[in-house]
């Protein structure tokens, strides 16, 4: 340092060539969201970025709280060597549910199905409509309120896959509220039968 007293020699300084040249690159964090059809089936969401409109691919089966990171479309910044550098865009992605339909942590969707009170102790063929296709099963005879079916294979998609996990399918029973005398006999009949 032969009596300089300092760590400037000349026009240079660790000032000027780190601090003042380095800048560095930050990520943004949104949030998008997406219905359940769009999240079983893929889909592309158009956002806002510094201003400028950005397409993101949401593969299939996406769930609720899972990230996607695209690259360098985040904050800008400057290299060591004055480059401008950019941090990357996190997107967490939610799945809007609903009182009827929804999707579990874990992949597995419940739907609610309302069943007239007679179809449920006698059983029945029922379809449900449900993320753009028909899916048809069978309600045992006596089935309770609050009972349910498991459907393997015709729930909502896997992450990035063809297959799909399972459906639950939970019964709310409908209890009439006014019955001819005739059919009120007809009860009274099969009560005492029991």
């Amino acid at each position: 340092f032969g009596g300089g007293g300092g760590f400037a020699s000349g026009n240079w300084s660790w000032g000027d060539s780190f601090f003042n040249r380095y800048q560095k690159a930050t990520d943004i964090e949104i949030t998008v969201y997406v219905n359940l059809d769009e999240g079983h089936q893929g889909c592309k969401k158009v956002v806002d970025v510094r201003g400028k409109k950005l397409s993101v691919d949401i593969p299939k089966g996406i769930r609720t709280g899972q990230k996607l990171r695209i690259r360098e479309h985040g904050n800008p910044g400057r290299s060591i060597d004055g480059n401008i550098i950019y941090g990357d865009l996190i997107v967490t992605v939610n799945v809007v549910s609903n009182d009827k339909v929804w999707l579990n942590g874990d992949g597995s969707m419940e739907v609610v199905c309302t069943l007239d009170w007679i179809d449920a102790i006698l059983g029945m063929e029922t379809t449900l409509h449900i993320l753009g296709k028909d899916v048809n099963f069978k309600v045992p005879k006596f089935t309770q309120n609050g009972g349910f079916t498991i459907l393997a294979g015709q729930g909502y998609h896997m992450f990035k896959s063809d297959s799909c996990g399972i459906l639950k399918v939970n019964y709310s029973v409908n209890m009439p509220t006014k019955l001819t005398d005739e059919q009120i006999k007809l009860l009274e009949k099969i009560k005492e039968s029991m």
